[in-house]
Formats: structure tokens, sequence, C-alpha cells
């Protein structure tokens, strides 16, 4: 087989995974119920927990992470790290500190998770620790600004419809300047980045 053969191959293979999982997904939205659902429960706010996983030295984190006062009114909010020894752990405990002293329910976590996948260990253990009673948990990534974000227009999603359990809101990447920004702007806004898989 040539290296072509072998590309076209893969290439059908990938396809196939992605219709598949995207036909699965359609059928369980069509005949799955959504436990969030709440029918007739008005402007009431759902008991949502909040977390924004952090790792490693993030030159905005600081500014990203006070940015969550623009959605974390009546959210049980954590900033979750790994590990004291970890750069972001001093920056999640001062943000965490100043939106505490604003009125905020935010609390700096440390996890001691340890997994290939840092950010996945991160969310669960949070989960398992603080989730009880949340109807709704949110996962925003601590390099996201959340000035002029509206939180309540995601959560809206699921709990006005009877057919999701789960909303994708990914962030607009600005136009970059530098070659990696263009990379991570291309991948972001042109595959699936693995997303369906993942779910």
């Amino acid at each position: 087989m040539t290296a072509a053969e072998l590309a076209a191959s893969l290439t059908l293979v990938w396809s196939a995974i992605v219709a598949a999982t995207s036909g699965v997904a359609l059928g369980r939205a069509l005949v799955l119920p959504n436990p969030l659902s709440r029918p007739g429960s008005g402007g009431q706010s759902i008991p949502t927990l909040l977390i924004r996983p952090c790792a490693g030295h993030e030159p905005s984190l600081l500014a990203n992470l006070l940015s969550t006062r623009e959605v974390c009114a009546g959210t049980q909010t954590y900033f979750a790290v790994a590990s004291a020894s970890d750069a972001a752990w001093a920056v999640a405990c001062e943000a965490a500190a100043r939106l505490r002293d604003e009125g905020f329910d935010v609390t700096a976590t440390l996890t001691h998770a340890a997994s290939p996948n840092q950010k996945s260990a991160q969310l669960a253990r949070t989960i398992e620790r603080h989730g009880d009673g949340c109807d709704v948990i949110v996962n925003i990534d601590s390099d996201v600004d959340l000035t002029r974000t509206s939180l309540q227009d995601g959560i809206a999603h699921l709990v006005h419809s009877s057919k999701l359990a789960a909303v994708w809101w990914p962030p607009v990447e600005a136009r970059g300047t530098t070659l990696g920004d263009r990379a991570s702007e291309a991948l972001l806004a042109g595959s699936l980045h693995a997303f369906p898989l993942l779910r």
C-alpha cells in the first residue's frame, strides 16, 4: 500500500467515525429526555457548578480568572489546580480571594490530579468533591477572558430544551498575530477538534 492509499484509507476511516458518532448523538438527542429541563421554572436560577481548571504559568491568568466575575453570580465557582507547587496556584488563590471580597462564591482548590489528560482529571476531581446538588456543570478554560460574556445565555440552551443534556459553547478566537496564534485559530475554527469523540 502506497502512502497516498494509506492516507486515503485513514481519511475514510476518520470520516466514518465522525459520521457514526454524529449519528448516535443525533439519535440520542431525538429520543432521550433532558434531566436538567425544568418546565415552568421561570427565571429561577439553576444550581450551577463552575470550574476553571488552571495549570502552569499563563501571562494573563490573573486577568482571565478575575473576569469570572462577569459570569459567576449565583454559582459555586472553583479554580482547580493540581498542586501547590504549580505556578497557577498562587494566582488562583489571589483571584479567588479578590472575588470573594466582591461577594462571589469562589474558591481555589487543590485537586492533586495526576493523569495523562490533566484537565479531565481536574474536572473529575472537582465534580466528585463539589458537584452534589448542582444541576448544571460548566467548564471554562483558564485562558478564556469572560469580559462581556453571559453564562446564563449558554445555560438557557440546556434548561429550555428537552433534547439537550450538554452544550459546547466555544469562544471565538481573536485574530492572532503570531504563527502559533494563527495555527490555533485555524484548528479551532476549521476542525471538529475531537470534541464529538471525546464526549
